[in-house]
Formats: C-alpha cells, structure tokens, sequence
C-alpha cells in the first residue's frame, strides 16, 4: 500500500486497510523492519475480531532490517 507503507496503530487502521479486499481469495505480504511481528499480530486480532477463518487467510511477514 504505497510508496512507503502505512501506520498501523490499531484494529481499525487494519480494517481500513484490508476494506474491499478479498482475503480469501488474495495473499498478503508484509516487508518490514525489526517491528515484523506488531502487524502480524494486528492481522491475527482483525482476524479474531471480524470472525474470519484462520485458514482462509494467507500471506507471508518479511523482517528485513536492511531495508531501511
């Protein structure tokens, strides 16, 4: 999502985030500094909270501290 990514503070920024997409059917991937794990338990909470299958969601958590 963009050029340089976007913040991530809450249940509701991931919400926004994933609006409109069709988890079920997309992978997801997130490139990220030594934060990795933050998003990939947001994601799992928003999961949790909307009620939506664990085995229907897929993706893959990079932490690349080179990157930046």
């Amino acid at each position: 999502m963009g050029k340089v990514g976007v913040a991530i503070s809450s249940i509701d920024d991931m919400e926004e985030l994933f609006g409109g997409i069709p988890l079920d059917r997309v992978s997801t991937s997130m490139t990220i500094n030594a934060t990795g794990p933050s998003p990939l338990l947001s994601t799992s909470r928003w999961r949790r909270s909307r009620a939506f299958p664990a085995d229907k969601l897929s993706g893959t958590t990079q932490n690349d501290i080179l990157k930046e």
